[in-house]
């Protein structure tokens, strides 16, 4: 099997709260429940970029050992102030919803410039068919400390917000998407893309690569804890790579995380804000499974 040497560095992640804040609340956006909402609503598209002249770089950032780039950033200036549609109900409730589409997209990530939102107000993200849901995100989702967010790729090529605002709500939400992540690999495009001539991704691993359930990683269950696959936004890129949450000589709980130098050792703090952290993305057992692990 062929090895590599990896230099590893290590930054503080003082914005690590916003893989917490991820975690969302549950339930259903008012529109699922077919409460006499408008039909039409306001849709963005974003042109999309070349296919093919992605392809082009990323063979140039394969060959220099690159993050696996699986998306771009495309600006954009969206808010709830000018973009949307909005509906009163009866009872004074507001809802407020928009479509975001770029065509071909695999997935679409949100990035979020300033992301506050206030008591009564929640929010829900959700893809054509329904099937994958976000939400809902309300005030304890905020990171006060940044106001930068971004939300987890929405699969296929239009991504819907929908904000319920609550008659009690008295000061209305901030939500600022400062830019779209236009994803042209999913995570399942994994198991079909060949990097440096071998398979990569999900069910691709060697025979020297046990899953951590095997018997040998039966001394390491407490470890494996700390493990996480990271969505890394760096400038205008976007991939995944992987580490792992250390500790100090000090045991202090201060929340270093280690990974490849290649991963983003030099990307700036406004985008570390945005970098996602999925955890517990294991195998139940020494078996391999069929299909991709939760997470």
């Amino acid at each position: 099997m062929k090895k590599s040497i990896l230099f590893f560095f290590v930054f503080f992640i003082a914005m690590v709260s916003v893989s917490f804040a991820q975690k969302s609340n549950g339930g259903y956006p008012l529109s699922f429940l077919k409460v006499g909402l408008q039909e039409e609503i306001d849709e963005i598209v974003i042109d999309n970029p070349s296919i093919e002249d992605l392809r082009l770089e990323d063979s140039v950032r394969e060959i220099n050992n690159q993050l696996f780039r699986v998306g771009v950033r495309i600006p954009v200036e969206i808010n709830i102030d000018n973009f949307g549609t909005w509906d009163l109900l009866e009872d004074g409730t507001r809802v407020w919803r928009l479509k975001i589409t770029s065509y071909n997209a695999k997935s679409i990530t949100l990035l979020y410039d300033s992301f506050n939102l206030t008591s009564g107000c929640e929010l829900f993200l959700y893809n054509d068919n329904r099937k994958q849901l976000l939400g809902s995100f309300n005030y304890n989702t905020n990171h006060t400390e940044t106001g930068k967010f971004s939300t987890q790729m929405i699969a296929g090529e239009s991504t819907y917000l929908e904000l319920n605002i609550s008659p009690e709500c008295i000061e209305m939400p901030t939500i600022d998407i400062e830019g779209i992540i236009y994803n042209y690999r999913s995570v399942d495009g994994f198991v079909n893309y060949y990097y440096d001539g071998k398979e990569t991704g999900f069910g691709s691993s060697g025979d020297c690569n046990p899953n951590v359930n095997c018997p040998e990683g039966y001394d390491w269950q407490n470890e494996k804890k700390g493990i996480a696959l990271i969505f890394v936004i760096d400038g205008f890129s976007a991939g995944f790579c992987s580490g792992s949450l250390i500790n100090n000589t000090a045991f202090d709980g201060t929340p270093y995380f280690l990974t490849a130098e290649h991963c983003g050792g030099s990307v700036p703090a406004e985008d570390l804000a945005q970098w996602q952290f999925y955890f517990n993305y294991e195998a139940v057992d020494c078996e391999d499974p069929v299909t991709e692990p939760s997470y």
